[in-house]
C-alpha cells in the first residue's frame, strides 16, 4: 500500500506484471492504467517509497524493478545474483533487497538514472561545470537537472514549453544547455527556436519572443567554444548560424547550405573555426566558419549506405567522426584542414542505426549511441588501430543522444525511453568502486583452491 493509504499495489505469478488500484474508497476499487511489465517472471514483492513516487518490485528474474507512479514509465532495475524474494524503502534514497543467495542488500536509488517523467529523450547537454544536465523530451518540453551528485540526481524546476498563444509551435527535442548555465535553447516542430531564462533555475522564463530560424523542423543546436555562436540545423536542409551573445536578442549571421534534405546533427570544432554537419543524403559536410560572414565549404565526406545522423570533433580538433543509418562510423582526419583525409576502416559493431556521436574532452575516446539499446566506447588515440573499451547497455530502448560531462567521466546517455542513465568512466574510480562492493578480498588460500595455476594477485588491495 502507498504511504497516503490511497493506492493498492500487486504483484502476479503468471503474468509476471504489477496491478495497481486506486483505494480511496475502499468499498470501490479502481483499477489505476495498464498493469506494469517488464519482468520475465514472477513478482515476489512489491514496496512503494516513503514519497510514494517509485514502485519496487522483487522478481524471479533476479531482477529488481522499479518504476515512476506518475508517469508508469520503468525507471530502471538492479541485478542480483538469485532471484530476488523481497524488497523494501530503509527510506527515500535506500532500498533494501534479500535474493536467494541469502545476502541483504543496500542500495543508493534512485542512482545514476535521471527520471524526466516524458516518453522520449532526443537531447542531452551539460553546462561546463558538470553540475547541470538539460534534456529535450518527446512531450514538448526542456528539463534541467541537478547532477552534482550522480547518484541523486534531482530536478531544478518545472518543464520548460512553449506555451499556447506565444506564436510558435511546440518543442521538437532539440536542445543545448549555456556553459554557464544561465540560458537554455529549444527548437520548435515549425523552424523557430525559444530561449529560456535559467539565472533563476527554480522560476525558469522565457528570454525573449520565439525566433524564426528555419522552414521547417529543427533537429539540433550546437554552440560554439565561447557560447556566443550556435548553429541550428533543420528539416529544410540548411544550417543557421545565429549570435545569441544577448540571449533576449539573437541575431542571424550565416545561412549554410548543402544537405539534400534533412540537416541532422551538428558540432563545432573545439577552436570554433570549423562546422560540421550530417545530412539525410548520406554526406557529411565540414565548413570553414572563422569568418560569419564568408563561410566556406570545405570538405564532405562520403560512402555512407544511408543517412548520416551524427557528427563530433576530437578535443585537439584533429579527428572528426561521422555515424550514421549504415550502423558504422567513418573518421577523417583533419591535421591539414585544406586536406581532410578519410582515417582507416569503418567503426562497427552497433547493430542499429547510430544517432549521436561524442567525443571526450580530455582524450580521444568515443561514445556512440545506438538504437540497438547500448553505447559503444572506443578508444581513437591511435585512429588507425583502434581499441574498444566497453559496450555499455543503457536501456530496454533505443538511444537517441549521448553527451560526456566536462570532467570526462560522466557519461549520459537516452533515446526512446523516460531516463537518461549517467556512468561514470573511469576505470580507476570503478575499480575502486567494485573493490569497496565485493567484501573481503580473496585470501592466499582461497587463490590457491581457485587458481593454482597463477602467483598470487589479488585484483582488490
Amino acid at each position: 500500500m502507498s504511504p497516503d493509504g490511497h493506492t493498492l499495489a500487486a504483484g502476479t505469478a503468471a503474468e509476471h506484471t504489477v496491478r495497481t488500484w486506486d483505494i480511496s474508497d475502499p468499498r470501490h476499487p479502481k483499477a489505476l492504467g495498464k498493469p506494469l511489465t517488464g519482468p520475465a517472471s514472477w513478482i515476489n514483492a512489491v514496496a512503494f517509497s516513503p514519497d510514494g513516487a517509485t514502485l519496487a518490485a522483487a522478481s524471479s528474474d533476479t531482477m529488481v524493478w522499479q518504476w515512476d507512479t506518475r508517469s508508469r514509465q520503468s525507471t530502471g532495475t538492479l541485478p542480483q545474483p538469485a532471484p530476488v524474494a523481497a524488497v523494501s524503502y530503509a527510506d527515500d534514497n535506500t532500498l533494501t533487497t534479500l535474493a536467494g543467495d541469502g545476502v541483504l542488500r543496500f542500495w543508493t536509488v534512485p542512482g545514476p538514472v535521471v527520471a524526466t517523467g516524458a516518453s522520449q529523450v532526443f537531447s542531452v547537454s551539460f553546462d561546463a561545470t558538470g553540475h547541470r544536465l538539460l534534456t529535450g523530451d518527446g512531450d514538448g518540453s526542456l528539463r534541467l537537472f541537478d547532477v552534482r551528485d550522480p547518484q541523486r540526481p534531482a530536478g531544478t524546476g518545472p518543464p520548460l514549453r512553449n506555451s499556447p498563444g506565444t506564436g510558435s509551435t511546440a518543442l521538437a527535442g532539440a536542445s543545448v544547455l549555456a556553459h554557464d548555465a544561465r540560458t537554455a535553447i529549444g527548437g520548435t516542430t515549425d523552424g523557430s527556436i525559444r530561449l529560456y531564462d535559467l539565472t533563476r533555475p527554480a522560476h525558469p522564463s522565457p528570454a525573449g519572443p520565439p525566433v524564426s530560424v528555419a522552414g521547417a523542423t529543427i533537429e539540433a543546436i550546437a554552440l560554439d567554444p565561447r557560447g556566443s555562436t550556435a548553429a541550428v540545423s533543420s528539416d529544410d536542409g540548411t544550417v543557421r548560424l545565429l549570435d545569441v551573445s544577448v540571449p533576449s536578442r539573437p541575431v542571424a549571421r550565416a545561412t549554410l547550405t548543402g544537405p539534400a534534405g534533412i540537416a541532422f546533427g551538428v558540432r563545432f570544432s573545439p577552436d570554433g573555426k570549423l562546422l560540421a554537419a550530417a545530412g539525410e543524403d548520406g554526406v557529411g559536410y565540414v565548413w570553414d566558419v572563422h569568418d560569419l560572414r564568408r563561410p566556406r565549404l570545405l570538405t564532405t565526406v562520403r560512402g555512407f549506405s544511408g543517412s548520416v545522423y551524427a557528427t563530433s570533433f576530437s578535443p585537439d580538433g584533429k579527428l572528426l567522426a561521422f555515424g550514421g543509418a549504415d550502423y558504422s562510423v567513418r573518421l577523417v582526419d583533419l591535421s591539414h584542414p585544406d586536406g581532410p583525409a578519410a582515417v582507416g576502416t569503418p567503426l562497427i559493431g552497433p547493430v542499429g542505426e547510430i544517432y549521436e556521436l561524442a567525443f571526450a574532452p580530455d582524450d580521444n575516446r568515443l561514445a556512440v549511441s545506438s538504437i540497438d539499446h547500448t553505447v559503444w566506447l572506443w578508444d581513437l588515440n591511435r585512429p588507425r588501430d583502434p581499441d574498444l573499451l566497453a559496450t555499455l547497455k543503457a536501456s530496454d530502448a533505443g538511444l537517441l543522444t549521448v553527451a560526456f560531462a566536462p570532467d570526462g567521466r560522466t557519461l549520459a546517455a537516452a533515446g526512446r525511453g523516460d531516463t537518461v542513465r549517467l556512468w561514470n568512466t573511469d576505470p580507476d574510480t570503478v575499480a575502486r568502486w567494485l573493490c569497496g562492493a565485493v567484501g573481503d578480498p580473496i585470501t592466499r588460500a582461497e587463490w590457491a583452491q581457485f587458481v593454482p595455476d597463477l602467483a598470487y594477485d589479488p585484483p582488490c588491495p
